[in-house]
């Protein structure tokens, strides 16, 4: 389960910091121009995305020790508390409002998940090794903030930028030992 949960985060982390650093962008290739000024939703949505990467290991762990019924309660409250946030937030803020709503129930299920994990299974799917990837996720982030206030953000500079990271990203993450034996052994058969 820890392996999955490092797969999961391995994959995730670098999209995640790539919607950060350019929802602009993201938004103007997948839908057009005219859905910019929804960045910040697609900021907040991400926020609560990367959190909900983290649950998934535990919310299938829980299932499967036949626990289905918490796994309920935990969705339940969740979104009980979105229908109660996005009442209270969304006339005032509006899309924003909605996004910063899902994005707390996200981080609540997380919350709640890894917890009842922990309680029944006394499992807990996350690996210091993900420190790890979190900072070889970081670092080239810096050097990203840097292109993008020097340079001018297109279509073309974006992807060039991109693939920078995700380059940066990799190499930092096979550097900074985000990744054993086994995960390497797993990246070695994807190419045989």
């Amino acid at each position: 389960s820890q392996q999955v949960g490092k797969w999961i985060i391995a994959i995730n982390l670098p999209i995640f910091v790539l919607i950060m650093l350019f929802p602009e962008e993201f938004l103007r290739i997948l839908f057009g121009a005219q859905y910019i000024g929804a960045s910040t939703a697609l900021r907040l949505l991400s926020i609560g995305a990367i959190f909900l990467a983290f649950s998934e290991v535990s919310n299938r762990l829980i299932g499967m020790s036949g626990k289905s019924k918490i796994l309920l309660i935990d969705l339940a409250i969740a979104a009980s508390i979105n229908v109660v946030l996005n009442i209270l937030l969304v006339p005032k803020y509006g899309i924003n409002g909605a996004a910063l709503s899902t994005m707390l129930s996200f981080i609540l299920i997380t919350i709640l998940f890894n917890y009842h994990s922990h309680k029944i299974l006394s499992i807990i799917p996350l690996r210091r090794k993900i420190v790890n990837l979190l900072v070889a996720s970081l670092l080239p982030a810096i050097l990203i903030l840097y292109l993008k206030s020097v340079l001018s953000i297109n279509t073309i500079s974006f992807i060039l930028i991109a693939l920078v990271y995700i380059m940066l990203y990799l190499l930092l993450s096979f550097l900074f030992n985000g990744f054993d034996k086994n995960d390497l052994s797993v990246i070695k058969d994807l190419f045989h």
